[in-house]
């Protein structure tokens, strides 16, 4: 892909991501072109990449449409976080300085106070 196309494959798949652009949404080439103001080819050629990747899919003369999530890709996704985040906060551990470590310890205190005022609250 050509440094434009990678830019507006980024741009979409961050769209598609964030939910900017909804669960069976249709996505138009000349739409998504002016919006990014580039021709149609980059547009095309990543609207091909983001089918291939699985977040839009094509109906038969009818264009492109953003793909919705179903609950086993949802379940997938988070079995795939708990494994990095747990070894991502393994990691942080052991190489955690005590000045990280008095941060999180503050962190968590006021954390504390937070909820006990906000219980209070209510």
């Amino acid at each position: 892909m050509t440094k434009l196309t990678d830019e507006v494959y980024t741009t979409l798949r961050r769209k598609i991501m964030e939910g900017e652009l909804a669960p069976n949404e249709q996505v138009k080439e000349e739409r998504i072109a002016k919006l990014l103001d580039v021709s149609r080819t980059p547009v095309r050629t990543a609207i091909n990449q983001l089918t291939l990747d699985g977040l839009l899919y094509r109906e038969r003369g009818r264009g492109s449409f953003v793909s919705a999530w179903n609950t086993e890709d949802i379940k997938e996704i988070f079995e795939i976080r708990i494994q990095i985040e747990s070894k991502a906060a393994g990691l942080a551990a052991l190489k955690a300085s005590a000045m990280h470590i008095e941060n999180l310890l503050q962190c968590s205190i006021k954390m504390d106070e937070l909820v006990e005022k906000n219980q209070k609250i209510i």
